[in-house]
């Protein structure tokens, strides 16, 4: 298995000891954590595709609502950290897009800027 970093403690993408992200998730009150879609490529081997599970896990259980989608065989995605132009590929095909348009559409609809 490819090495994955580990992010460091206090980095918004690390999960605190109750196994909620730090400074992502607020229950309720007057700015509530928005809805949200947590995407993960299967071959990440940046950020182990766990971390988006535990995510939408702890956004779930705070009463978010949130949609978790997997890209089967995908990587990071990222050409900062990959340098690899074939690394975004996967995310750019008409499927994903199509996913992403539909999740904003329905999360989006009937609201005004």
């Amino acid at each position: 298995m490819p090495h994955r970093r580990r992010l460091r403690p206090g980095h918004p993408g690390v999960l605190d000891a109750a196994g909620q992200p730090a400074h992502a998730v607020r229950r309720g009150g007057r700015r509530p954590t928005p809805t949200r879609s947590p995407w993960h490529g299967t071959a990440d081997t940046i950020i182990s595709p766990s971390q988006t599970l535990l995510l939408h896990t702890a956004l779930r259980a705070a009463g978010v609502d949130s949609t978790r989608y997997l890209l089967a065989g995908a990587n990071h995605g990222d050409l900062v950290f990959l340098g690899d132009v074939t690394a975004g590929l996967p995310w750019t095909t008409r499927e994903v897009l199509d996913r992403a348009v539909a999740f904003l559409s329905s999360h989006l609809a009937g609201r005004s800027s």
